[in-house]
């Protein structure tokens, strides 16, 4: 039985999150060591991933959402660029980890918003269907959130305030470009709307440039205010 490799840099920062969560009290003070044992066994993961397989042989997909008219996969797929881009993440994950092992306050939840965020961000680097690609994007905000208004330094509630609100506007900009990709693909593919990478990029080439320009602006608003970059976030 081939082992579902990309699921597991999900689902093991998952497992993590879930039991830091709820390692309260005396037991808060062992969080650092979960986190550390579940962000070490990701990064191995990436590894292994990067070094001995094949990446156009990893891929995972099955249906998730699906209607007489609307198709969303819970597809995962890897390349020679986002197989990069995991393994920084991963490796990143591990460092936040080691050199914050002498956070005090509320260790284990801040664990667990941490191990949640490398939950979204292996989603996004993975995903392999537009919608899916949104929701780990969205999935990203909310430890982020906690952690800047928790865990910041001066003006930290300021900063989270205007952290959620700069990146949801963005977000949002970003669906619409989402949106007008899977339904514009619909009138080539029997008005079916599917949010596959796939499927939109063969769409893609059949539209106008217009549209093209139009979609092409708003996904680069998101991801400029995202990353952040200037002029698009201060």
């Amino acid at each position: 039985m081939d082992i579902p490799l990309l699921s597991l840099l999900l689902v093991v920062p998952l497992i993590g999150a879930i039991i830091t969560l709820f390692m309260g009290g005396a037991r808060q003070k062992y969080a650092k060591y979960v986190a550390g044992v579940f962000t070490a066994v990701t990064l191995v993961l990436s590894l292994y991933i990067m070094i001995c397989c094949e990446y156009g042989d990893l891929s995972e997909s099955f249906t998730w959402i699906e209607t007489s008219s609307v198709v969303i996969n819970f597809a995962l797929e890897i390349d020679g660029l986002s197989v990069l881009m995991v393994f920084m993440t991963a490796l990143l994950s591990f460092l936040v980890i080691v050199f914050s092992a002498h956070e005090e306050d509320r260790p284990n939840y801040y664990h667990t918003l941490f191990l949640a965020m490398e939950v979204g961000l292996m989603g996004v680097y993975l995903a392999a269907d537009y919608f899916l690609f949104y929701v780990m994007w969205e999935i990203t905000l909310i430890p982020m959130y906690f952690l800047i208004s928790w865990y910041g330094g001066p003006r930290r509630h300021y900063a989270a305030i205007k952290f959620l609100i700069y990146t949801h506007v963005a977000s949002l900009v970003m669906l619409i470009g989402i949106f007008a990709m899977g339904f514009e693909s619909a009138t080539f593919n029997g008005g079916i709307v599917d949010f596959a990478f796939d499927n939109i990029n063969a769409a893609m080439n059949m539209t106008g440039e217009a549209f093209q320009a139009i979609v092409f602006a708003l996904l680069f608003f998101g991801f400029m205010v995202k990353m952040p970059s200037f002029p698009f976030h201060t």
